[in-house]
């Protein structure tokens, strides 16, 4: 693993403690600063307390309080342009293609692996340039 060639600020969204604490501590050993937030509604508490800060949000598909397509709408109504990355374990082609029609940067694969996080993130970094 690499370090990103530009560090981004990143949003991770996620109720699963061990997901959120894993993926925190990739990100950060790439290079990212990350924001964590265990519920949908804790996320858009922080991404509109920093949204200028923010430069991508990744943000698990299903949570109790707020799901990730519900969060991605409240977000789309403030930002129209931060990259966001759906994490999701579900395996129905049919949803996934539905996620991906939504402006949305891409849809994650849970489990995922360093190497596709890692190749995500550099993708975002590519739009930074």
């Amino acid at each position: 693993m690499a370090a990103s060639k530009i560090p981004l600020n990143i949003l991770l969204i996620d109720d699963e403690f061990m997901v959120l604490e894993l993926a925190s501590e990739i990100l950060t050993y790439l290079g990212h600063k990350v924001l964590v937030a265990n519920s949908g509604s804790d996320g858009l508490k922080i991404f509109l307390d920093k949204k200028d800060e923010i430069d991508l949000i990744i943000v698990d598909l299903l949570m109790p309080d707020m799901n990730g397509k519900e969060f991605y709408e409240k977000i789309r109504a403030v930002d129209s342009d931060v990259p966001i990355i759906i994490s999701s374990g579900i395996s129905e082609t049919k949803e996934k293609k539905a996620l991906k029609e939504l402006d949305i940067f891409d849809v994650l694969e849970k489990p995922y692996t360093v190497p596709q996080l890692e190749e995500l993130i550099n993708r975002v970094s590519k739009l930074m340039k």
